[in-house]
C-alpha cells in the first residue's frame, strides 16, 4: 500500500498556490510556491522572520501521475495497482485529496 500526493491529486488546486504569509508563535513566515512544468516539481521556498533574524528554507518535490506510479510498481514485478481517493475506498479520481495504491508481488510460475 503507498498513500502519496500525486499530479492528480495537487494541480487542480494549483490556484491556490502562489505567495502566503502565515504567523507562527513570534514567527512571520511567507511560504511561495509554484509548480515546474518542466522538471515536474512542485517548489517551495520558505522565509522564516523573527526579531530581525531572518533563514531561508526550500522543498522540492517530485510529482509523479497516478499512471507513471502504476508503471514503475508493474515494471518491478507487482501486480496491476488497485487506486483508492480515500482509506474508505472511494474511487480515484483528479482531485481527489490523496492516492491510495494497493497492490502485491507477482510470484513467477
Amino acid at each position: 500500500m503507498i498513500d502519496t500526493p500525486v499530479a492528480e491529486t495537487r494541480l487542480p488546486r494549483l490556484e491556490t498556490y502562489g505567495r502566503f504569509w502565515s504567523k507562527l508563535g513570534d514567527v512571520l513566515v511567507l511560504e511561495e510556491r509554484h509548480y515546474d512544468q518542466l522538471e515536474r516539481r512542485l517548489k517551495s521556498e520558505w522565509t522564516f522572520a523573527r526579531r530581525g533574524k531572518v533563514e531561508k528554507r526550500s522543498l522540492s518535490i517530485r510529482l509523479y501521475t497516478y499512471r507513471e506510479l502504476c508503471t514503475l510498481f508493474e515494471q518491478e514485478g507487482f501486480g496491476r495497482p488497485k487506486a483508492f481517493g480515500s482509506l474508505t475506498r472511494e474511487p480515484f479520481e483528479i482531485g481527489s485529496p490523496r492516492l491510495y495504491l494497493s497492490t502485491t508481488i507477482v510470484e513467477d510460475m
